[in-house]
């Protein structure tokens, strides 16, 4: 590992690299690829193909990095420029629990971690139980795949219990159950019939009579959904937190309040896994999860929100978002409106409607452009934060239509170790409404691996239009990197002729790409501008343009600041 790198990266480094993966999908059955779900939105694409960044400082960053400690969270701002190194950027506070002494508390809250939503199926709890399980495995040197199909607890050997065993039932039992469930408590009452009808024809026709509980809940699942387009009514398999529920009765989506469970928050930092400053003093937040423990997670948002004031611009990226708590959102929200502001009202069975109205901050309304990112993988509780922002136009958001679940969902026990998920409440939003099976469009619509370019260009721009000299022109080349990197530019020359030496420093073409490296320094990506001018990946204030008539015969180094640095190549 290297000086002055977090060690929680490296832990997350080498569970993300076993073997056997473990995944959870909209359906809550394991299947391949543990981490897929993260890694496509945690690293944004590339322009141009070229090598993973290093651990650390990925490339060209230099000056002192000013670390500060953001609620829990070390954070690092910096400079960027052509030549220097750093050795750390930015600590995430993902860390990973040892496994002898976290091993038996998390086979013994599994079944609450499962149920760690308030919409949503795929949350931060989700994500934190697969990185420990994985830890687990690791440590204890066990095969994770055999956790298949045994749920979330782990697997036997030093440290914890062994699988639970799954009481025996008939498809006729665990259907017939089924249909009570959904008959009883299902929020859509007019489509109770219809779900009914659909899982008696799959009954009777065999459809159901799969051996493996994966095909079987698959099967079922399908069925359901062809009926309700809810992507929170489903059925999964897991012995241990069936027998949970049934010791106690249905478990809703209200997480219990543990030292386990807020030890798992804190180290995830509540949500907030990452906290960056961007060319143009632009604050970026990545927020995985609408967590919320209470006073904890409250002081955590309220450090963030204080990153953020300091700001010209914000970014809050919600493109891994799977949802969390009403009160999180609440309180995120209440940093953009007044308070008092209405925000939502939840309807559940046969209880009283609740409403949540925004609340009185510390310091006030932030008052400056937020871009929100937004993917189709954003769920219920991040859908309610999106919605606020579109309609009442605090913000911009820029991605994708995110997943479009809106619903409550309560879980109830079933025979043969199976938990049936039932959607028992909605969202409504002031003037009526939700966003379930539709999702919230993006006012910025591109691909969301290309969203944080899009909404750097856009804030870019607007600063700029603000700004005088030296300023005006870093922000304006700034735009115009990221711009490129949305719609790659087309360069005058193969790629081929512009590699050489130039000075001290060197240009290579490598995996698809130009990279820029000064004698004793670290490597910079070239990204094309079009023409003959390139840019520097991290450092929008310092351009390359070559220069010659048929063949390149050196190149010019181009400063926001107007200098220039002519260097012959050779």
């Amino acid at each position: 590992m290297r000086a002055g790198e977090d060690p929680a990266l490296k832990g997350l480094e080498r569970v993300e690299r076993v073997p056997v993966e473990l995944d959870m999908d909209q359906r809550r059955q394991e299947g391949p690829h543990l981490f897929r779900d993260d890694s496509d939105i945690g690293r944004d694409r590339a322009v141009r193909a070229h090598p993973a960044d290093p651990p650390g400082d990925r490339a060209g960053r230099e000056r002192q990095p000013l670390g500060q400690q953001v609620g829990g969270h070390q954070c690092v701002l910096l400079e960027q420029r052509e030549d220097a190194q750093v050795d750390s950027v930015v600590g995430h506070s993902a860390t990973m629990p040892d496994s002898g002494k976290w091993a038996g508390e998390i086979a013994r809250h599994a079944p609450m971690l499962h149920a760690m939503q308030c919409y949503a199926d795929n949350t931060v709890g989700e994500r934190v139980m697969k990185i420990a399980l994985a830890a687990l495995a690791l440590s204890a040197g066990l095969a994770v795949g055999a956790q298949a199909q045994q749920g979330p607890g782990p697997a036997g050997g030093p440290g914890g219990p062994a699988p639970m065993a799954a009481p025996a039932a008939s498809k006729t039992e665990i259907v017939t159950s089924i249909r009570k469930a959904i008959a009883g408590n299902y929020v859509v009452a007019g489509k109770r019939a219809a779900l009914d009808a659909a899982l008696l024809k799959g009954l009777k026709a065999g459809r159901y009579d799969a051996a493996d509980p994966g095909e079987f809940t698959r099967r079922l699942n399908e069925d359901l959904y062809a009926v309700a387009q809810d992507k929170h009514l489903s059925l999964f398999f897991d012995p241990r937190m069936s027998a949970e529920i049934a010791g106690r009765g249905s478990q809703n989506d209200e997480i219990e309040d543990t030292p386990f469970f807020k030890a798992m928050m804190r180290q995830r930092n509540y949500g907030i896994t990452e906290m960056k400053l961007l060319p143009g003093n632009v604050r970026y937040i990545r927020y995985d999860g609408f967590g919320w423990t209470g006073a904890e997670s409250r002081a955590a948002i309220d450090a963030a929100m204080a990153f953020l004031r300091e700001g010209d611009a914000a970014i809050l990226d919600l493109r891994g978002n799977g949802g969390g708590s009403p009160e999180a959102v609440r309180r995120i929200a209440s940093y953009f409106v007044p308070a008092g502001t209405p925000l939502v009202t939840f309807h559940l069975r046969s209880e009283a409607p609740t409403s949540s109205t925004s609340e009185a901050v510390p310091g006030g309304q932030l008052r400056l452009p937020l871009y929100v990112l937004t993917s189709n993988r954003a769920a219920s509780a991040a859908e309610e934060f999106v919605s606020h922002v579109a309609r009442l136009g605090f913000g911009t958001l820029v991605g994708e239509t995110t997943a479009g679940a809106a619903y409550r969902n309560e879980h109830f026990a079933m025979p043969g170790g199976f938990v049936m998920s039932v959607s028992i409440g909605y969202p409504e939003l002031p003037g009526g409404g939700n966003w379930e099976g539709k999702g919230v469009a993006p006012k910025i619509a591109v691909p969301a691996d290309r969203a944080l370019d899009r909404a750097q260009q856009d804030a870019a721009q607007k600063l700029a239009e603000k700004a005088q000299g030296p300023q005006r022109t870093e922000l304006e080349w700034t735009a115009a990197l990221h711009a490129a990197r949305v719609t790659p530019a087309v360069p005058a020359r193969a790629l081929a002729a512009y590699a050489g030496r130039y000075g001290a420093r060197t240009v290579a073409l490598e995996n698809g790409a130009l990279t820029w490296q000064r004698d004793g320094g670290v490597k910079s990506v070239m990204v094309p501008l079009g023409g003959d001018l390139f840019a520097f990946e991290f450092d929008p204030a310092t351009r390359v343009r070559f220069t010659g008539e048929g063949a390149v015969t050196g190149v010019v180094i181009e400063r926001a600041d107007g200098s220039g640095n002519p260097v012959p190549r050779g």
